[in-house]
């Protein structure tokens, strides 16, 4: 779980992400159309940007709180839904089928959600009419399939099957997502992750403050700063440019973190469990990992920001959101972080890397998914 996502904890003390899905569906369950659960619940998570753990009965009550005063309509009527319960069997263990997590699911294949949320509705009633009350997951996967082939394509069908097997596969999907400070990789690794089902997600600078602890700065300098910092701790021909100096400290940061980044490309592939890693440190050259080969689906992407007026306005926005100090310090050193960037571009093209202008958030996600789902797809016809 990734250290900035939002954990539920029950009330007997287990704790789990806080999931949209999860909210949506309740909301759609007291008749509230898909459209506006979404919207509230966006809302609502919104509220609670700035929180790392919540209680179920907190959240409940903001929740209640919230309706009374923005839909008190919805506060004061709920409708309770008459729908019987579908469960879904996955070898031996079942679960209660979710709309709002089936919904999740089909987003994957880059269908919107309110689409995505017609099927799903359209599949349970399916199921209550014909007096099927448990489902198979493989089933379920196929029903889901014939009604994006009928609706849509059969590559985009294709494209859900992939992703709703991402689990099932013979080997562990290994997806780093990398990019220049401040470009939404961690925005954008937390929404992959939820929407493939990948419960492992890793960031390179946890695995610098780890190594840190291994290794004093008076031993390894250049572990201590920041990535774009690093060639200050340099012993450095005075005659090179101060750029030249910069790229050189950045990679040999990133030569020392993907050490440990090894280590867990390693450890995921011997526990057979899939593994996000996003990053400043994910260059090409360091993540092609010929010892690893055939033995897990490799997916490279590059998160980018080609307007520098763009990338700059992130870090603005993020320091009055946060009142975080990071911020100031980062647009003190833009210049050298758009160095960085343009660092990636260059190398990207040299190792042909797919990459993803983060511009509209969701039109990134959509479009990150289908390079993923296709390279994966790739892999698997290899």
């Amino acid at each position: 779980m990734s250290k900035d996502s939002l954990t539920v904890v029950r009330s007997n003390g287990d704790r789990e992400p806080f999931l949209r899905g999860i909210m949506t569906r309740t909301l759609t369950e007291q008749g509230v159309s898909f459209e506006k659960a979404y919207l509230i619940t966006k809302e609502v998570k919104k509220k609670l940007n700035r929180r790392r753990q919540i209680t179920s009965t907190d959240l409940g009550l903001l929740l209640e709180k919230y309706l009374e005063q923005k839909h008190p309509r919805l506060h004061r009527n709920p409708i309770k839904s008459e729908l019987p319960q579908l469960w879904v069997h996955r070898g031996e263990s079942r679960y209660p089928f979710s709309k709002g997590m089936l919904s999740q699911s089909i987003t994957s294949a880059g269908i919107s959600p309110g689409k995505a949320y017609l099927i799903s509705r359209q599949i349970e009633q399916d199921l209550i009419l014909s007096g099927r009350m448990e489902i198979e997951s493989e089933e379920l996967v196929q029903l889901v399939r014939q009604q994006l082939q009928a609706q849509f394509s059969p590559d985009i069908a294709r494209t859900y099957e992939v992703a709703s097997r991402i689990n099932d596969l013979p080997h562990p999907v290994i997806l780093y997502v990398a990019g220049a400070p401040g470009t939404g990789k961690s925005t954008l690794a937390q929404a992959l992750a939820s929407r493939l089902g990948i419960l492992n997600v890793v960031g390179t600078d946890s695995i610098r403050e780890v190594m840190r602890l291994s290794f004093s700065k008076e031993v390894v300098p250049t572990l201590h700063v920041s990535s774009f910092e690093a060639g200050s701790q340099l012993v450095f021909d005075e005659k090179k440019a101060s750029q030249e100096r910069m790229i050189a400290g950045f990679v040999l940061q990133s030569q020392q973190v993907c050490v440990g980044v090894r280590a867990m490309v390693r450890r995921a592939i011997a526990e057979g469990t899939n593994l996000l890693i996003e990053g400043v440190h994910l260059l090409p050259f360091l993540v092609r990992m010929p010892e690893f080969e055939g033995h897990a689906y490799h997916i490279p992407l590059l998160l980018r920001l080609q307007e520098g007026e763009d990338h700059m306005n992130r870090f603005r926005i993020r320091g009055k959101l946060h009142q975080r100090r990071a911020e100031k310090h980062y647009l003190k050193h833009f210049e050298e972080i758009r160095t960085v960037h343009e660092y990636y571009h260059q190398q990207s093209q040299q190792f042909d890397l797919d990459q993803v202008d983060n511009v509209e958030l969701d039109q990134t996600i959509q479009q990150s998914l289908q390079i993923v789902l296709s390279n994966l797809q790739e892999q698997l016809a290899n």
